[in-house]
């Protein structure tokens, strides 16, 4: 059980830098210090625990080629798929997130617009 926590702090802290860095500088726009290192961390930890059930879903015995005519090859395709596909919609919604909260907490916002073409 130990490891299960360790694994998964270690991978949190690793991914928490990179998802900050893509949502800081990569990704367009950029959103302030503040939710991008809050909003950064949650989505790493989101990833994080997403990646672990990943594992833990390729370590059961499930046959994934008997929906494909007993191709394992395409159900394994699938179900990775699958999984990639959750996996960047997670890296999205942080994004969007992000974006969501940075005019609150930005000049950007439309009150702070509105009081400057009075």
């Amino acid at each position: 059980m130990l490891g299960v926590v360790l694994s998964f702090l270690a991978t949190w802290l690793v991914l928490t830098p990179v998802v900050i860095w893509v949502f800081r500088y990569i990704a367009p726009g950029r959103p302030p210090w503040l939710p991008t290192v809050l909003i950064g961390s949650f989505t790493a930890a989101n990833l994080s625990g997403f990646l672990h059930g990943f594992v833990l879903f390729c370590s059961l015995p499930l046959n994934l080629g008997t929906p494909f005519g007993g191709f394992d090859a395409i159900g394994g395709t699938v179900a990775v798929g699958l999984w990639l596909y959750l996996f960047h919609t997670i890296i999205l919604v942080g994004f969007a997130a992000t974006h969501a909260i940075k005019p609150h907490l930005s000049d950007e916002s439309p009150r702070a617009v509105d009081t400057n073409a009075r």
